[in-house]
């Protein structure tokens, strides 16, 4: 009996037969692990294709826009002319557009999602789980500021009430939601000195952590660096080790 990943691979290979799809959607409808695994895959399969689409619409729009003006002296002549006779060039031509749309259909279909656009679909920052926002401004501590104006995506200033409060505090928890902040900043290179600061606490935060810093890896295309974090988290099944296992196979393809 095929296993729900073979199943599941045959199903994005387009050649699972009526009788195994049967199979999959059992175990899909029986596995909630498996059918998180399979739905999310299926989301960046899809993220993938438009994004080959939209490659091969530039492509056409491209070289349709480069034939207009041989188009429109054409039309003209046959215009002036009072006929259209068969010309061979323009039918060569219309032949070689579509073998060239084909070749980098098929091309771009070998390619698989970047560093970059895996990052964009997995990250977002953290949810404040230490300071919920209840009260107005007057009454709020520093640390509940801190963390309102996290909520409120205000993540530069966010950073450095975070900054602040580690060094008044030394709670590690403010290194986590600060690298998160600069993270979705763009600062990724900050974000990743301050997850690995972070990690050295080992705290409860640190699974989440190395999550977070093999995302931060990926969006500045460190694929050596992120895979192993990826791998660790699969092997031990730790937080969004399901995600984790998804842009394995989608780096390794």
């Amino acid at each position: 009996m095929m296993t729900p990943q073979e199943l599941a691979a045959k199903y994005f290979d387009t050649t699972i037969s009526p009788s195994e799809m049967v199979l999959l959607n059992e175990m899909i409808e029986n596995d909630e692990d498996f059918k998180a695994e399979f739905e999310l895959e299926k989301d960046l399969k899809k993220a993938l294709i438009s994004k080959k689409k939209d490659s091969l619409k530039s492509v056409f729009k491209e070289i349709e826009m480069k034939s207009n003006d041989n188009k429109t002296s054409y039309i003209s002549e046959e215009i002036s002319n009072k006929k259209r006779p068969f010309n061979l060039k323009y039918l060569i031509a219309a032949l070689a557009v579509i073998a060239i749309g084909t070749t980098l259909f098929f091309t771009m279909s070998s390619n698989s999602l970047s560093n970059e656009e895996i990052f964009a679909k997995n990250f977002e920052p953290y949810r404040n789980i230490i300071a919920p926002v209840t009260r107005s401004d007057d009454d709020k501590t520093p640390e509940e500021l801190a963390f309102a104006l996290y909520e409120q995506g205000n993540f530069a200033q966010a950073t450095k009430d975070f900054n602040t409060l580690f060094l008044a505090t030394e709670k590690p928890y403010y290194l986590f939601y600060q690298a998160n902040a600069m993270l979705k900043e763009g600062d990724t290179e900050s974000a990743i000195a301050i997850f690995k600061e972070h990690q050295e606490f080992h705290d409860n935060f640190y699974e989440k952590s190395r999550w977070y810093l093999a995302l931060a890896y990926l969006n500045d295309d460190n694929t050596e660096d992120a895979l192993p974090i990826l791998k660790e988290l699969v092997d031990k099944k730790g937080f969004e080790w399901k995600r984790a296992k998804v842009i394995i196979k989608n780096i390794d393809e």
